[in-house]
């Protein structure tokens, strides 16, 4: 499965020897309320880049990731903060190592 948009795969039993990303770091700012109270950036998070390629068995989804977020982890200035970690993805065949020899 190939990502399009950057993604949170974390604990979503992705084979680690047939997956292939980048990791980022993402460094969101809140608007509005945490900006007029002199705290606009939201915790760090770590994402895999778009074009990311992650090898499951079995999805019945369209989109590989999760929503990260909430009850203060990302930000304690504004504790319900969520973010979008979910990226729309693409079916790809890669060879297998036997076909590459």
């Amino acid at each position: 499965w190939l990502t399009l948009a950057p993604c949170a795969p974390q604990g979503q039993g992705y084979d680690a020897e047939k997956s292939y990303y980048q990791v980022f770091t993402r460094f969101g700012r809140h608007g509005d309320r945490a900006v007029q109270q002199g705290k606009p950036f939201k915790n760090p998070v770590l994402l895999a880049q778009a074009g990311a390629v992650f090898s499951l068995t079995n999805t019945k989804n369209p989109w590989i990731g999760q929503g990260i977020g909430g009850q203060g982890e990302l930000s304690k200035i504004i504790p319900d903060t969520v973010q979008q970690g979910y990226s729309p993805v693409f079916g790809i065949c890669l060879p297998n190592d036997a076909e590459r020899q």
